[in-house]
């Protein structure tokens, strides 16, 4: 049977997957770009974390045992962990642009792997509402994750749209104002997800997956942006 988080998960995996292929390309064509670099890990990251959750959700779709709930923890807990990364490798992305930014890199790295030993050292279960899974973590990896993706998050979503409002080329700045709303959504996205997991609610589970779907779209807009398109934000 499938379900809604398969059909989920698989909806807001598919653009994230296809801008990491696509910024692969960008990067083997330009190695010596520390931006292609950059945006690459970035997708990279969020897409394995997000093919991982969509592992763990297929193999539960047939109901749990103990020994898929032992899978699915690890696969699971690659979610976090990738998400994560990949909000670091976000955040490095924005010092590209602002390089006053790159400073704080150093700090990042020490926070990131302190959220990284909370996610992978701190227990977690898997919660059945149905046929609908939910990653229960514990109320610290909740908070820690939480908060890195607030935090970095929320610094790219607004330096891309400050920094949108200097550029003068319309498409430029367009491009910019749909990273910071990619942003946003990927905020709310997790915000929903514990949501989902502290009231057990499947329609924050749905939230959770509309705002993720709407964050990836949003970024192959703003990152893959047909020429027609291209064309109506110059006017």
């Amino acid at each position: 049977m499938t379900s809604i988080t398969i059909i989920g998960v698989s909806l807001f995996t598919l653009p994230f997957c296809i801008i990491a292929l696509h910024s692969l390309g960008k990067y083997l064509n330009d190695k010596q770009n520390p931006q292609k670099k950059h945006v690459f890990y970035a997708f990279l990251c969020i897409s394995i974390g997000f093919v991982s959750g969509l592992i763990g959700a297929s193999i539960l779709s047939s109901g749990m045992t103990p020994e898929k709930e032992i899978i699915v923890n690890v696969l699971f807990r690659l979610f976090d962990t990738f998400n994560t990364i990949g909000a670091f490798w976000f955040f490095v992305f924005l010092t590209d642009f602002i390089v006053k930014m790159k400073k704080y890199i150093p700090f990042v790295v020490i926070h990131l792997l302190i959220t990284l030993i909370l996610i992978l050292l701190t227990p977690a279960g898997v919660i059945m509402l149905g046929d609908e899974p939910i990653i229960d973590r514990s109320g610290i990896r909740s908070i820690a994750i939480l908060f890195f993706w607030f935090l970095y998050w929320g610094i790219v979503a607004y330096q891309f749209w400050k920094h949108s409002r200097l550029m003068t080329k319309k498409s430029s700045m367009r491009r910019s104002q749909m990273m910071s709303a990619g942003a946003v959504f990927a905020i709310l996205a997790y915000v929903f997800t514990i949501l989902a997991e502290v009231s057990q609610d499947i329609t924050m589970k749905i939230l959770s997956y509309f705002c993720a779907t709407s964050s990836g779209i949003v970024f192959y807009i703003g990152f893959l942006a047909p020429k027609w398109l291209k064309r109506i934000w110059e006017k």
